[in-house]
């Protein structure tokens, strides 16, 4: 027999409005209550993990559903155990406003591991888009926008490491 949850336990707090949730999230949703299925992804905080994104050196990113303010998010999972030097980090750049710096709009540790809620910008990555051939100008306007985003960071004492 399937469990019984009200609105607000599967979404963690408060209602959010059925156009607001991502199409998949909202199917999801819909075969759990008519079939028993259990098929929520897990919650870390606010946040509903939906599926992996990427993965590198420091940790790997989750698409994510910030169940609280109704949007999309990137999840970033830290492979290091928890440090408080992670979290100043995560904290200060939290503080940086630059169109070219995805913000961070939350962090925390979940089972010893820090973890930021970021912007979510879909799309490719640089290096996907610069194989694609794109003509020389526009190449250097992006390489300039990505070096106006890493002084910004840099401006702030931090280190961006996969740079």
């Amino acid at each position: 027999m399937p469990a019984e949850h009200s609105e607000s336990e599967l979404r963690g707090i408060g209602p959010a409005p059925a156009d607001s949730l991502p199409a998949d999230l909202m199917h999801r949703r819909l075969r759990e209550r008519m079939f028993g299925e259990p098929s929520m992804p897990p919650m870390i905080a606010r946040f509903r993990v939906l599926e992996r994104i990427a993965s590198g050196g420091m940790g790997a990113v989750y698409l994510a559903w910030d169940e609280g303010l109704a949007r999309s998010v990137a999840l970033k999972f830290l492979h290091e155990r928890g440090s408080d030097e992670l979290v100043r980090e995560a904290r200060a750049l939290a503080q940086i406003a630059h169109p070219n710096v995805v913000a961070v709009f939350d962090v925390g540790v979940h089972e010893g591991r820090v973890w930021l809620a970021m912007e979510y910008v879909p799309g490719q990555t640089l290096r996907a888009w610069q194989r694609s051939n794109p003509p020389r100008a526009e190449l250097l306007e992006r390489w300039i926008a990505a070096g106006r985003g890493l002084a910004a960071v840099h401006a702030t004492g931090l280190i961006h490491r996969d740079v």
